[in-house]
């Protein structure tokens, strides 16, 4: 009777002990099909990556990881074009991340964690959009906002190295770009603790590791550390063979170094990629603009003044908005190419 009584009441006890364990919101299967939405984006694979995460949404509609990565498509597909492409969409998703994300289980403080993880990402993303298609008043404001938002998911769990990618991008790029307000004491240069937190992220994060390792090509070009850049670009590169985002630091780092053959033959690969699909032509203009002025500073004149040509060939196409963003880089190429 006693055993029959006890196993009667531990059967009874189980709904509430299930009730009262937290559910962990990151699982194995999860974290790989987030890695794989990623490197959809990484490798600028935009129409299957629409699809899986089309797919993932359909399967998930509660979870805000899934509009994230809708987000973070489009913000991947209008930086790729130089054009606000989605205005409306791209803020839509990311008040939805807002809102499901508040709604998520934080029974734990690994859950929590994730819940600011997800905010801060989605203020990260607005902040990077409105830098891009906003003001600038507002793209401060919502970097700040993302960094608190990192800061309250470490306090919750400080294992968690997906938000040290959030955190290392603000800290480097904060810093990199304060100008006059680090000089005057506003911002502090937490460049080297932002270069921390990104190989901290690349190394040990759940579902970050190739975005940190691909932030940290930009970084180690911005900062100099150009050997640094050009190894970890041609690792990264095998991985996402079709991504075009390591390619533009990777040319930039050459040209800065004056290895000026190295970055012709990286801007050619750029530039034969946008060429089938050139959107507004802004990309187009810069490979043209940068490989002109390489071969006109390693004295290849005739080579340069032939080249600077290709832009006839598509320059009525270009819009008045884009002429005069690209103006000054039009201006030479017209001048080299002897274009009225």
């Amino acid at each position: 009777m006693r055993l029959a009584f006890g196993r009667i009441a531990v059967i009874a006890l189980l709904p509430i002990l299930a009730s009262a364990a937290p559910v962990n919101y990151m699982d194995s299967a999860k974290a790989a099909n987030l890695v794989h939405i990623q490197r959809l984006l990484l490798d600028d694979q935009f129409a299957t990556a629409d699809t899986t995460i089309t797919a993932y949404i359909t399967t998930q509609p509660t979870d805000p990881a899934g509009y994230l990565f809708r987000a973070s498509l489009m913000l991947a597909q209008m930086s790729d074009q130089e054009e606000n492409l989605f205005p409306t969409e791209f803020k839509a998703a990311i008040d939805t991340v807002e809102l499901l994300a508040n709604r998520l289980d934080t029974n734990s403080a690994r859950n929590r964690a994730w819940v600011h993880l997800w905010l801060g990402h989605a203020k990260a993303y607005g902040s990077v959009y409105e830098a891009r298609f906003g003001t600038f008043t507002s793209a401060i404001g919502m970097g700040f906002a993302a960094k608190d938002e990192y800061h309250k998911g470490l306090k919750e769990d400080s294992t968690l190295a997906d938000l040290d990618f959030g955190l290392g991008s603000y800290h480097y790029w904060k810093s990199a770009k304060a100008g006059i307000l680090r000089w005057i004491g506003i911002f502090r240069n937490d460049k080297d603790r932002g270069i921390e937190e990104l190989w901290q992220a690349s190394r040990e994060s759940e579902i970050s590791r190739d975005a940190a390792a691909s932030a940290l090509i930009w970084v180690y070009f911005d900062n100099d550390k150009y050997d640094s850049a050009v190894q970890m670009a041609g690792e990264v590169m095998k991985r996402f063979p079709h991504g075009k985002s390591f390619l533009w630091p990777l040319a930039q780092g050459h040209f800065d170094q004056k290895n000026y053959a190295k970055a012709i033959d990286v801007y050619e690969e750029i530039r034969e990629r946008i060429l089938h699909k050139p959107g507004n032509y802004y990309n187009l203009i810069e490979c043209d603009y940068q490989i002109v002025q390489a071969y006109d500073r390693t004295g290849n004149e005739s080579d340069a003044r032939s080249l600077a040509q290709r832009v006839a060939g598509y320059y009525e196409e270009i819009s008045k908005a884009i002429r005069r963003r690209q103006q000054g880089k039009l201006g030479y190429l017209k001048r080299m190419a002897d274009l009225p």
